[in-house]
């Protein structure tokens, strides 16, 4: 269950909902597990086999599914509204990194035989270490059915079978799917994972034919990724990548999507450029606002063509735990929504926020409890108000968010950006028209050329409607007979998609200045400049 907005009209019954990973309410069916199901929850309860970690709590997992169920099913959320209103509510995905979800499902780690949580791939012990190659026939997916009938026979013989180990507690979560309703983890699997085991790859394998590790080379890249000035809503700048040993989750996802293609263009070979461009355009279409059916054909063709691509370029030794998980990341978007909605860096995220509650050493545990409380008395007062005072307490935060807000002081413009507003705006003319530095286009901070303040981000790029770009020479007011209205001033750009991707696009400019009405659709992207040549990448979804 996640912490998002609820659905705005709730039924008016007692049915039970299941709250999905991105934020939607679905109503579903009330159903109870089969007998067989509650044999072998019963079983589960029981099995005290050893696991391959430990909890530092004292509750076990069994303890805590125990407690989830008996508030979630049994006791359910309760409200008013005009009549008492009860909803069940059950989990529908569980989120972890790889060693956690081994625990939880009580099956053996990615290290071991049979140790995908998805399928059925044996592995293969490759100089000492269990790999997973690909081979002529591809493994069958793991079902719920299924997993419950080696969870039964491991009870009955005490032996693993495919990789099943026991009963887990989580199947006594009623709605649950022990194997579909865990989700590959994109921060952990992609991100720490394949991402930087490929940077690691290009940097340390001396003498491959893919090693861009020498001194000149990485001079080269640094150059480059340094001399990038990102957007502010990327909040971490571009570092050395012999920096890379201390890069957050968040600057592994910059560089994947955004820098990587760029940074090592003609450095690294051309097939091995390729082929990670397979990966890039892949994870981007999963990071989608929406994503549609042809996104997931498409990103699934790009991933198992990465995958095949990895054992014939780099070796079956590469044929890591983490690059098999891309096999199953399209499936687990058509069940459970985009990447962004069910990785861990929200999670990540609440813990940093846990600990900025901490200001000081003594009594932790209470500051950080009476602080959480004092927040949500804060929704509780506000639910209580009147919409007078709602209206009033709101306003400042509504207006950053939905609002299309000038900033700074107005200044008359020249001659020439005159004429040209003049000339392409469609509306009468009948006041001033001034020019502003910065704009505030739904929360995201937008500036002009002539706003010379930031040494180190660059707010100009913008991606308008139809997927056009612009960079923000100036931004104008103009009073038109019925309304003040914004307008960006920009070169005009021929464009055009590269490096095999949907997102980065390779520009010339024109001489010719185009005038465009600003809206709340525009969004910030990232602009490079290398080379004399000039590129506009679109930003994935703005979470996280």
């Amino acid at each position: 269950m996640s912490d998002g907005n609820a659905a705005a009209d709730e039924p008016a019954d007692n049915s039970p909902v299941r709250v999905w990973a991105n934020d939607e309410v679905d109503e579903c069916e009330e159903s109870g597990p089969s007998d067989d199901e509650e044999a072998l929850a019963e079983n589960a309860k029981e099995d005290d086999r050893e696991t391959d970690g430990s909890f530092d709590s004292d509750l076990s997992a069994e303890d805590i599914v125990t407690l989830v169920m008996d508030f979630a099913v049994n006791f359910g959320l309760a409200w008013t509204q005009v009549e008492h209103l009860m909803k069940l509510v059950y989990c529908f995905a569980a989120v972890a990194d790889a060693p956690a979800r081994a625990l939880m499902q009580n099956t053996v780690q990615y290290n071991g035989y049979f140790g995908c949580g998805w399928c059925l791939h044996p592995g293969k012990c490759i100089e000492g270490t269990v790999k997973y190659p690909i081979s002529a026939e591809a493994p069958p997916d793991r079902t719920k059915e299924g997993m419950m009938q080696d969870m039964a026979e491991v009870h009955r013989t005490g032996v693993n079978v495919r990789g099943v180990k026991g009963p887990s507690p989580l199947i006594n979560l009623v709605g649950f799917d022990i194997v579909w309703g865990f989700t590959p983890d994109y921060m952990h699997g992609v991100l720490l994972g394949v991402t930087r085991q490929f940077m690691e790859l290009w940097m340390s394998g001396v003498g491959a034919p893919y090693y861009i590790g020498s001194p000149q080379l990485i001079r080269m890249v640094d150059e480059r990724l340094c001399a990038i000035k990102p957007p502010q809503c990327i909040t971490r700048l571009p570092r050395s990548v012999e920096l890379r040993k201390f890069w957050k989750a968040s600057e592994w996802q910059q560089w994947l999507l955004y820098y990587s293609l760029v940074c090592v263009h003609r450095i690294l070979p051309g097939k091995y450029h390729k082929h990670f461009s397979l990966l890039v355009k892949a994870v981007y279409l999963l990071l989608g606002d929406t994503v549609s059916a042809k996104d997931i054909r498409d990103s699934t063709e790009c991933l198992v063509q990465f995958v095949i691509q990895v054992q014939v370029l780099y070796s079956k030794k590469e044929m890591t735990s983490n690059v098999h998980l891309l096999l199953h990341l399209a499936k687990s978007v058509t069940m459970q929504g985009p990447l962004w909605a069910h990785s861990c860096f929200v999670f990540e995220a609440g813990l940093g926020k846990i600990k900025k509650l901490v200001t000081s050493a003594k009594g932790v545990p209470h500051q950080v409890m009476s602080r959480v409380l004092m927040a949500s008395k804060v929704g509780a007062h506000n639910a209580a108000a009147s919409e007078q005072v709602k209206n009033f307490l709101c306003s400042d935060l509504c207006n950053k968010e939905e609002s299309l807000a000038l900033l700074g002081k107005p200044r008359a413009v020249s001659e020439s950006i005159h004429r040209i507003i003049e000339a392409q705006v469609p509306h009468q003319i009948t006041g001033p028209v001034e020019e502003y530095d910065r704009v505030r286009i739904s929360g995201r901070m937008f500036h002009s050329e002539q706003y010379q303040r930031p040494q180190k981000t660059n707010c100009t790029a913008v991606r308008l409607r139809d997927n056009m770009h612009a960079k923000i020479q100036h931004i104008v007011s103009v009073s038109c007979s019925d309304r003040k209205r914004i307008y960006f001033v920009s070169n005009s750009y021929v464009s055009s998609l590269c490096f095999g991707t949907t997102h980065i696009s390779c520009v010339q400019k024109w001489v010719a200045q185009n005038v465009v009405e600003v809206d709340r659709q525009a969004a910030p992207c990232l602009w490079i400049d290398w080379n004399e040549r000039q590129f506009f990448c679109n930003l994935a979804n703005r979470f996280p």
